[in-house]
């Protein structure tokens, strides 16, 4: 979503500028020293309760006009509080994640979060929308010779939960 800047750019730029780290190496990278959101990027405060990526701004000043729609302002150095311009390009979200995914910034396959730690991930009844229990899991087990809608109304859930468990692709971990 493009948001509307109420203050003139020149003003803005004036207050954004002494935020910013600016180096005078060739191809090093100008940091955000304000603030900055949980994920590292910068937020600029460009009127009453309204924040930019200080990155996004940086390439609107550059270009000397917004960011077209569902367009991002993508890092060519992979610094997430760099604001240097040169450092910075329009691009998509499939861009984005291209670059991130061949950068090395995705972890996929066995290097996902899940793959690495999979005591994290909420299974069973730590999982917030289990309608089961471990102990109800069991109970449908025991009882598979019976006709599988019939322990889906008793169970509350519907004949494919009853037919994912025992085919054991579902609450796998327990026995």
């Amino acid at each position: 979503m493009t948001r509307q800047i109420a203050l003139p750019m020149d003003v803005l730029a004036e207050r954004f500028w002494p935020k910013v780290a600016i180096t005078h190496d060739l191809f090093g990278c100008w940091l955000w020293q304000a603030a900055k959101n949980g994920n590292g990027y910068g937020v600029f405060c460009v009127g009453h309760q309204r924040n930019y990526y200080a990155h996004r701004f940086s390439l609107e000043l550059a270009l000397g006009r917004p960011l077209g729609p569902g367009m991002l302002a993508c890092h060519r150095c992979n610094t997430k509080s760099c604001v240097r311009p040169e450092h910075l390009y329009e691009g998509s979200r499939v861009a984005n994640a291209q670059d991130a995914l061949r950068d090395g910034r995705l972890r996929v396959g066995d290097l996902h979060p899940m793959r690495l730690h999979p005591e994290r991930r909420a299974t069973g009844e730590r999982h917030g929308s289990a309608r089961l229990t471990e102990s109800l899991v069991r109970a449908i087990r025991e009882r598979s010779s019976e006709n599988q809608y019939v322990l889906a109304e008793e169970f509350g859930v519907t004949q494919t939960t009853i037919s994912q468990i025992l085919l054991g692709k579902t609450w796998r971990h327990v026995t």
